[in-house]
């Protein structure tokens, strides 16, 4: 890790010994944390009085132990910029107030891989090297995702759990969809309404998803819009989809009330379904598993008025439709399709890890 960081940038990067204090009986470890947390901060705020170093430019790295570690470290020393806990250690500080393991409060920003869901007390003892290793493999594997992440150009994908009594279920299916809007007229501007989209199968079940479940969304014409979906079924072999757009308007923006020769209709260029749980599985070469919906009659635009529902299809003639409004300038806006009666949602995530343990400017 320390030299991944030097090849990323110049920083200064110091390491902690304290293996005389981490290999004793693992209560006496818990304890000695709290000396080494305090020696941390020491050391902190006398180059901060010493060498002016600002605490925000800090970051402090812990692994197990070393993480609630760094978060007594933080709880002294004033505007810590980052602690990253990797896997942090579970016995003696599961369900204790925040004073007694890392917390939020601990750093300007605090973030935490977690990997293993054992506890630490069960990685056994008495083991040499390559058998802790072994047996400790996911505890161990925060920090190599971590270091691996420094240097790494290849980002990782992450499914955000509801919360930690409803794990990440294996049968939930992740999809991403893509929206691309037309402005076949060059009017620009945005609409303001409500998107739902339902998926027809293969044995003619038909999934419904309320892409603006949250409230009505403004839609820039001629832009396009990606949305992560998460279903319990395999939606993959859908090829067709029925669109609904509602337009509504805004009581505090009086130019969105509709009178008289306006247009309040949405015109859809194309629809991108994709499986991401494929994408991630596969070879960035063989990433074909892409359904792309268009017209019926493979028109260019999709014309959906107000309150009104059209069906599009997936044809190889979708893939030839490109409009001049659409192109690689328009940013594609992310919404999140939250939906409460399924186990989770996804999102795109990285672990973003781009400074050192102690990083002076």
């Amino acid at each position: 890790m320390v030299r991944a960081l030097l090849v990323y940038d110049d920083y200064n990067v110091v390491t902690v010994d304290w293996s005389g204090g981490s290999r004793a009986l693992y209560s006496q470890a818990t304890a000695n944390t709290r000396v080494v947390g305090l020696e941390v901060a020491h050391f902190i705020n006398w180059l901060k009085d010493n060498a002016l170093l600002d605490p925000k430019d800090v970051h402090i790295i812990g692994h197990s132990l070393g993480s609630h570690t760094a978060g007594y470290a933080g709880e002294r020393v004033s505007g810590l910029g980052r602690i990253t806990g990797l896997d942090p250690a579970e016995p003696f500080f599961q369900y204790m107030p925040p004073s007694v393991r890392l917390d939020p409060s601990d750093a300007m920003f605090v973030d935490v891989i977690h990997t293993d869901i054992d506890s630490i007390l069960n990685l056994g003892t008495g083991l040499d090297a390559a058998q802790k290793e072994l047996v400790a493999c996911s505890h161990n594997r925060a920090a190599k995702l971590f270091t691996d992440s420094i240097l790494s150009t290849c980002p990782y994908t992450a499914f955000q759990c509801p919360s930690y009594q409803h794990p990440c279920s294996p049968t939930v299916y992740h999809y991403r969809l893509m929206l691309e809007l037309a402005d076949p007229g060059k009017v620009e501007g945005s609409l303001r309404g409500k998107l739902k989209v339902s998926f027809i199968t293969e044995d003619g079940s038909i999934e419904d998803f309320d892409l603006t479940e949250d409230g009505p969304v403004n839609l820039s014409r001629g832009k396009m819009y990606s949305f992560f979906l998460y279903h319990n079924k395999d939606l993959s072999t859908a090829s067709e989809a029925l669109v609904q757009w509602t337009y509504e308007t805004d009581m505090f923006n009086p130019m969105s009330y509709c009178v008289l020769f306006c247009d309040t209709s949405l015109s859809l260029s194309k629809l991108v379904f994709t499986s991401v749980d494929y994408l991630v599985a596969e070879d960035v070469a063989n990433r074909t598993n892409e359904v792309v919906m268009c017209h019926q009659q493979g028109l260019g635009v999709v014309r959906i008025v107000s309150e009104a529902t059209v069906k599009v299809v997936s044809s190889p003639s979708c893939l030839n439709i490109t409009t001049q409004e659409v192109t690689r300038h328009h940013p594609v806006e992310t919404i999140i399709a939250n939906r409460h009666n399924e186990t989770m949602e996804l999102l795109n995530a990285g672990f973003a890890s781009i400074s050192s343990i102690f990083s002076i400017k």
